[in-house]
C-alpha cells in the first residue's frame, strides 16, 4: 500500500495541532454587614487537543512500555517499515472556586481570601497510519495496535493537582488617602498524584508542597497626578511539564526516555522588589519601573521531538537574578491620533554552576537564557468614532538559547497594521466593524523564540578540569511570515 506521505515524516499533515477549550464563571458578591462584604467566584475550565508530529514504525520491532509488543497489526500487503502519524492526545478538566472576604472600617481595608482548585488530566500519545490521500485519524480513532490488541503508546498518564491558598491582606490609608500602605500573607499548599498505566513504568507518584508568601506594597499620591510606589512580593511556580510526575518509553527500542522525578521537581520561588513612578498628566502619561528579581529553582520550559512526539520539560536553571527598567509613555489624542513609546532593559545572570554528567558547567555569572538586553515599541493608534487603525513597530534585542551562552537568537523587528471601520446600529447589530489585521508587514524572517533549550551548544570542558560535556544544539520556534486578516463583529 502505498500514500502520499511516503516515508516522510515531516509530511505537512503530520504536523497539526487542535485544540478546543470552554470555560465559565460566575461572580457573585454578598453584603454581610455595613462594610462587610463577600465575593464569591467559582468557575470551570475544560480543553482538550491533541499535538500531531511523523514516526516511523517498525511492525517487528516495537514496544509497549518495557514489554515487546510485536508484530504490531498493520494493514494486510503493507510493509513492515510505516511512516505513522503520532498523536499526543490531552484532556484537562478544571474546577475552582475564589473567595474574598473584604472588611472596610474607616481607613483601613482588611481581606481574607480563599482558593481552592482541583485539576483533573489525562494524556496517552498514540500512532495511527495515514491512508493512500496521507490522511490519518487525529485523536486515535483508529490506532496502530500491538500484538495483544492494545493501542500503541509512549506513556499513559492521569494527573490530579489540588490547590489550597490561604491569604490575608491589610491596607491602611493616611494623609487623606494619599498614602497607602499595603501587607499581606498567602500560604499555598499544593498535592500533585499521577498515575502510569505503561509495562515497566512506576504506577503511582506524587508530591505535596507547601510556600509562604508574604508581600509589602507602599503608594504615595505627591500630587492627583504623579505617584511613587515600592512593592515586596514573593511567587513560586511548581514545574508545569507532565514529564517529571511519569515514566515515557521508546516505542522502538523500550528504553525508558525519561524517568520520573521522585517528590517532584523542586519548585521555583521568587524575591521581587520594584521602585516605581506613574504620572497622568494633560500633556502626557509616563510609566517608569526599577526592578530586581532574585529566583532559586528558576524553572524554564524547554521541549522536544521524541519519535514523533512533543516531550515537553521543565528545566532547573538553578539560581538567577534579574534586574531592570522599563518605561512607557503616551501622548495625548491630538486630531484623533495617539501614539505611544515603551521601553526595556534587562540585565538577568545565572547565579551558579549547573550540575551536568557528574561535574559542573561553568555557568555562574552568564547571562540567562531567553533574556534580550533590550526591548521596545513604538505605537500610534486612530479613532474618530467610525474610522479606526493601529500601528505597532516592535524590537527585541538578541537572546541566549544555551546556558553556556553559546548559541543564541538573533535580534528582530516586526510591524503590525490594523484599520477598520466601525458602522452605526443597524436593526439588532451593536456598532458592528469591519476591520482588516495585517502582521508581519515586511515579511521578515526571523526565529521568534526557544523551543528546545539545551544547556551547551558545543562542546564544554566541566569544572573537574578534565571531563567534557557534549554540546546539543537548540531548536526554535520561527516567526510567522506576513499574514492578513479580515474579520466583522458586532453586539448585540
Amino acid at each position: 500500500l502505498c500514500n502520499r506521505a511516503g516515508s516522510n515524516t515531516n509530511y505537512y499533515k503530520f504536523h497539526q495541532y487542535e485544540w478546543k477549550h470552554a470555560r465559565a464563571s460566575v461572580q457573585m458578591k454578598f453584603k454581610l454587614a455595613e462594610g462587610l462584604n463577600l465575593s464569591v467566584t467559582p468557575y470551570i475550565f475544560d480543553v482538550d487537543g491533541t499535538v500531531q508530529g511523523g514516526s516511523t514504525l517498525n511492525q517487528n520491532k516495537a514496544f509497549l512500555g518495557a514489554d515487546s509488543a510485536t508484530p504490531l497489526q498493520f494493514p494486510d500487503g503493507s510493509a513492515s517499515s510505516q511512516v505513522a502519524q503520532s498523536n499526543d492526545t490531552f484532556h484537562e478538566s478544571t474546577f475552582g472556586i475564589n473567595s474574598v472576604l473584604d472588611w472596610k472600617k474607616g481607613h483601613n481595608d482588611l481581606q481574607f481570601g480563599y482558593w481552592y482548585s482541583y485539576i483533573n488530566y489525562a494524556e496517552d500519545p498514540t500512532y495511527s497510519l495515514p491512508d493512500a490521500a496521507g490522511n490519518a485519524s487525529r485523536r486515535g480513532q483508529d490506532p496502530v495496535l500491538t500484538a495483544s490488541g492494545a493501542a500503541l503508546k509512549q506513556w499513559d498518564a492521569h494527573v490530579i493537582q489540588q490547590t489550597n491558598t490561604l491569604s490575608l491582606m491589610d491596607t491602611y490609608s493616611l494623609l487623606q488617602d494619599r498614602l497607602k500602605i499595603s501587607a499581606g500573607f498567602k500560604e499555598a499548599m499544593i498535592t500533585r498524584t499521577a498515575t502510569n498505566l505503561m509495562p515497566g513504568a512506576t504506577y503511582a507518584t506524587g508530591f505535596s508542597d507547601a510556600q509562604p508568601l508574604p508581600r509589602v506594597a507602599i503608594s504615595y499620591q505627591i500630587t492627583p497626578r504623579d505617584q511613587v510606589y515600592i512593592n515586596g512580593t514573593t511567587a513560586f511556580r511548581e514545574a508545569a511539564a507532565i514529564t517529571p510526575s511519569v515514566d515515557m518509553f521508546s516505542s522502538s527500542t523500550g528504553q525508558m526516555t525519561s524517568r520520573h522525578v521522585t517528590g517532584g521537581i523542586k519548585p521555583e520561588y521568587s524575591i521581587a522588589e520594584e521602585l516605581g513612578y506613574r504620572h497622568y498628566g494633560k500633556y502626557f502619561n509616563l510609566s517608569l519601573s526599577f526592578f530586581n528579581y532574585n529566583f532559586t529553582n528558576r524553572q524554564i520550559t524547554s521541549s522536544s521531538l521524541v519519535e514523533g512526539t512533543t516531550i515537553t520539560t521543565s528545566l532547573n536553571g538553578g539560581g538567577q537574578t534579574t534586574r531592570g527598567i522599563s518605561g512607557e509613555i503616551s501622548l495625548p489624542r491630538w486630531h484623533h491620533f495617539t501614539p505611544y513609546f515603551s521601553g526595556q532593559y534587562l540585565h538577568a545572570t545565572t547565579d551558579n554552576n549547573l550540575a551536568s554528567n557528574g561535574t559542573y558547567l561553568p555557568t555562574a555569572g552568564k547571562v540567562a537564557v531567553l533574556s534580550p538586553k533590550f526591548s521596545g515599541a513604538i505605537g500610534l493608534s486612530y479613532d474618530d468614532g467610525h474610522v479606526f487603525g493601529n500601528f505597532a513597530f516592535n524590537y527585541v534585542g538578541s537572546e541566549y538559547s544555551t546556558f553556556m551562552n553559546d548559541e543564541k537568537i538573533p535580534s528582530y523587528v516586526t510591524a503590525n497594521l490594523g484599520i477598520g471601520y466601525r458602522f452605526n446600529d443597524v436593526f439588532f447589530l451593536k456598532r458592528p466593524q469591519l476591520q482588516l489585521n495585517l502582521t508581519n508587514l515586511g515579511n521578515n524572517h526571523y526565529l521568534s523564540g526557544a523551543w528546545g533549550l539545551t544547556t551547551n551548544a558545543h562542546n564544554t570542558l566541566g569544572t573537574d578540569g578534565h571531563t567534557v560535556i557534549k554540546g546539543g544544539a537548540p531548536t526554535y520556534i520561527t516567526g510567522g511570515n506576513f499574514t492578513g486578516l479580515v474579520s466583522f463583529t458586532s453586539g448585540f
